[in-house]
């Protein structure tokens, strides 16, 4: 009998041991509260409907940058959904009405274009400078080949500028530059190479050439990337970096949690992936 109730605990101790050891994961994905842009502090209330006046530039290029910059911001705002934007036949109709210059738009005429839009918010965009370099970093020989190594970057500042329509103020004002680069290899070249001297270790010059010429094959096949991608690049990072500014957003996290037989959940970690729109 008694060696009956021991095997019978054993039994029960043994089954309470295994469940305990037995765990499930499962992912699962959390969200912040949403996160408002600094600005909204200075609002008596959220605003709702936004004019884009067209960005201005100082040179033919800085002028195609700065459409390309509003074209993407305002496609960003859109994409969100958190307020009206209005729309851009209707500005340009204001502007030909009433023949305002856009040029050193000052926030007096921007708050009665503003009034005349209907807009809570008016948002004016400049593109002072707009640059695109190329410069020699060094030759460069790796096996039978030699190139030029390049450095080509673009670079441009963006200046903004949102104007309450009711108070006057300006609520948000950035000043900032942005720009993208890219090393690669011109005038790539076959080249005569001597053989190696005497007591040269054959091995490791062959395994020095491999490198180098894997190096070189690399770069080359890579090449210089055209100044219109490093643009757009460029371009996208501002759009980006102004999002989350303007945009209220909450952040998205990946959970995992480690799950008993009794369904008790242990967090285990918990990663923050990315910003997603706030509605």
């Amino acid at each position: 009998m008694l060696t009956k109730r021991i095997l019978s605990i054993i039994t029960i101790s043994f089954f309470v041991l295994f469940s305990c050891a037995s765990y499930s994961y499962v992912t699962e994905y959390s969200y912040s509260s949403p996160i408002y842009p600094d600005w909204y502090s200075r609002l008596r209330y959220i605003p709702k409907n936004i004019a884009i006046i067209p960005f201005q530039g100082q040179t033919y290029q800085s002028i195609s940058v700065a459409s390309q910059l509003e074209s993407e911001i305002r496609s960003e705002i859109v994409t969100c959904n958190q307020y009206n934007i209005i729309e851009r036949k209707y500005i340009d109709n204001v502007i030909n009405e009433q023949r305002f210059l856009l040029s050193g738009l000052s926030n007096y005429e921007a708050i009665k274009f503003g009034e005349m839009l209907g807009a809570d918010i008016i948002m004016i965009g400049e593109v002072p400078y707009y640059y695109e370099e190329e410069t020699y970093n060094r030759y460069a020989e790796g096996g039978s080949y030699a190139g030029d190594e390049y450095r080509r970057k673009v670079s441009f500042q963006l200046n903004l500028r949102l104007i309450s329509v009711e108070s006057g103020e300006v609520i948000y004002n950035l000043s900032q530059d942005f720009g993208k680069y890219h090393d690669g290899y011109k005038n790539v070249r076959k080249i005569k190479k001597s053989a190696p001297n005497s007591g040269v270790d054959w091995l490791d010059a062959l395994a020095t050439v491999a490198n180098a010429v894997a190096d070189l094959d690399l770069a080359i096949s890579q090449g210089i990337r055209p100044f219109s991608d490093l643009r757009n690049l460029a371009v996208s990072d501002a759009v980006n970096y102004c999002g989350i500014r303007l945009i209220s957003y909450c952040k998205k996290y990946e959970c995992k949690y480690k799950i008993d037989s009794y369904g008790n959940k242990q967090l285990m970690s918990q990663d923050h992936i990315q910003n997603v729109y706030s509605r």
